[in-house]
């Protein structure tokens, strides 16, 4: 009994009094809560610890907040956050720097920000936002700089911004915004310089720009904008739409060196409907000659959505320690 109490003491200690160094692993393997009861006694159910080594999955009907995972500082496999009615933030997170797997918030249905994650800077595979209803913006991802997979902003009916994104700079996957309906602009991303997948913007109504885009100088497959009946501004996509070959060398060839994939674009204000309307800044209905219309690209990214989301119920059901 002695021994127990002296490594907790030492725990408590070393996390009061450096941080840093505390870096004591929970229990192995994938740990699932599902009632606010579970996160209340995660540290004695799973700890001492700051470091779950495999995934964390979160789900229950009943979860109200996150605080009993504040001393969490890496999340080593997915971490999904799903299916809560009543958790309003992710303030229980606010040690949380890093998720080495998948990272998924979806159908959230009370989620009202995610300033806890304020720490957060990287996440090793795909990152998913998805359904969170009354989500008004992803302000508290400021300190993300970088994302190996790809980030999927979609379906959020509240979200006006993603000014939270400003500090993104490496994407490894694709780049989803796909029905949002209140996103004006895309300014949030104005330090991202390349997309290691393809870009997707549909269907977001009050989408008036995508000049936030600006700074990317290269899209390893395809270009996605179609559907944004308010999209007006389409000047900053000139510099990975024009001939010249940004990138040094690609990734694609031809006309348009800097995209790597097909170019589709429709269904926006006109002059944001065409490679060569966008590149002369006229309303112009003729396409740019030779520049091939994408026909599947959005299937294959909707697909890598459903991959994530079964990856999380893959895992089945919750286990138990001795």
């Amino acid at each position: 009994m002695g021994g127990i109490k002296q490594k907790v003491l030492v725990a408590l200690l070393l996390g009061v009094f450096c941080p840093a160094l505390w870096a004591i692993e929970c229990a192995p393997g994938d740990i699932f809560l599902t009632r606010q009861l579970d996160i209340d006694h995660f540290q004695a159910d799973y700890g001492p610890c700051n470091e779950v080594v495999a995934g964390l999955d979160i789900q229950g009907a009943d979860i109200s907040n996150l605080d009993g995972l504040s001393a969490v500082t890496r999340v080593g496999g997915d971490l999904f956050i799903t299916e809560t009615f009543v958790l309003p933030n992710l303030d229980g997170l606010r040690s949380l720097t890093a998720v080495g797997g998948h990272f998924g918030l979806f159908h959230d249905f009370a989620l009202l920000n995610v300033d806890g994650l304020s720490s957060l800077g990287f996440v090793g595979k795909n990152f998913g936002i998805y359904a969170n209803p009354e989500l008004v913006d992803i302000d508290g991802l400021a300190s993300l700089t970088r994302v190996d997979g790809f980030m999927g902003v979609t379906d959020l009916h509240s979200l006006t911004n993603i000014d939270g994104l400003g500090s993104l700079t490496q994407l490894g996957g694709s780049l989803v915004f796909n029905v949002n309906a209140e996103l004006t602009d895309l300014d949030g991303l104005i330090a991202l310089e390349a997309v290691g997948g393809g870009i997707i913007v549909k269907n977001s109504p009050k989408l008036v720009s995508v000049d936030g885009l600006g700074s990317i100088k290269s899209v390893r497959y395809a270009l996605h904008i179609e559907g944004n009946q308010s999209l007006a501004l389409c000047a900053g996509l000139r510099v990975l739409m024009d001939t010249v070959d940004d990138a040094e060398p690609g990734p694609g060839s031809g006309l348009v060196p800097d995209v790597g994939g097909w170019i589709l674009l429709g269904g926006n204000v006109p002059g944001c409907n065409s490679v060569r309307q966008i590149l002369h800044g006229v309303a112009l209905q003729t396409p740019l000659h030779g520049v091939p219309m994408l026909g599947q690209w959005a299937l294959y990214l909707l697909v890598g959505f459903v991959l994530v989301v079964g990856l999380r119920a893959s895992r089945g059901g919750p286990r138990s320690y001795s």
